[in-house]
């Protein structure tokens, strides 16, 4: 298993990557993600761990360009699911469906 590589986010939005001593970007981030590094964001100052967050933003960022992956009724099912009981259900669905999917796709 490979470790986790920090990014730090300053107090100006920018993110540094301390591995690499040089500032990132989203695209970056994204770019490590998909080459199969694990990503952990903190924010620098209070130490917050931010990661959720970005990879929303980066989520958010790829959506709008080209093919969606996440179709509108997926997007819709998805907010419905909050505070409702089958959310955690739902959420590990999800995430075994992925698990299963992407390993295949990546040979």
């Amino acid at each position: 298993m490979s470790e986790v590589r920090v990014i730090r986010k300053y107090a100006n939005r920018r993110l540094y990557d301390a591995t690499a001593s040089r500032h990132v970007t989203l695209e970056d981030i994204r770019g490590l993600i998909a080459g199969g590094e694990i990503v952990q964001v903190v924010d620098d100052r209070s130490g917050v761990d931010l990661t959720r967050c970005v990879l929303l933003q980066i989520i958010s960022e790829c959506e709008q360009l080209g093919a969606p992956v996440l179709s509108m009724a997926l997007l819709e099912g998805i907010i419905r699911s909050y505070g409702h009981p089958a959310q955690e259900a739902l959420a590990r669905h999800m995430e075994q469906g992925l698990s299963k999917a992407l390993p295949r796709q990546q040979t």
